[in-house]
């Protein structure tokens, strides 16, 4: 089994390279994602993947896990710079956001996404 360290950086690497089921293998079966188009979390394998592939098509973005922490309660706070281009190339954002993780028998079970003035 990973550790949450190693699970946290095949996610990222997995997402980058738009491997959605090497970045679901990550996953709990039952995972809230957090839904940053529309509000709101969506659910299992199934809903990310529909997530992403949604997002992706509006958006072509990458994380870069620049630091991590793990908060009093167990919580994964992981610092990304974040990026993103629109359909044309153009680069649309460039911006450093946290992205907390809970964990349940070694996968991720819940993700969200925090503002700097959020964490």
């Amino acid at each position: 089994m990973l550790s949450e360290t190693e699970l946290l950086t095949k996610l990222y690497k997995c997402f980058n390279a738009r491997n959605v089921d090497g970045a679901l293998a990550t996953l709990h079966p039952d995972v809230a994602w957090d839904n940053d188009l529309e509000g709101g979390y969506v659910h299992g394998h199934a809903g990310v993947r529909e997530y992403w592939q949604r997002w992706w098509e509006a958006i072509d973005t990458h994380a870069e896990p620049i630091d991590h922490s793990v908060g009093t309660d167990g919580a994964v706070n992981v610092k990304v710079r974040l990026t993103a281009r629109d359909a044309s190339g153009n680069l649309a954002y460039d911006n450093i956001g946290h992205h907390i993780f809970r964990f349940e028998n070694g996968l991720i079970k819940h993700f969200e996404v925090r503002t700097r003035s959020d964490v």
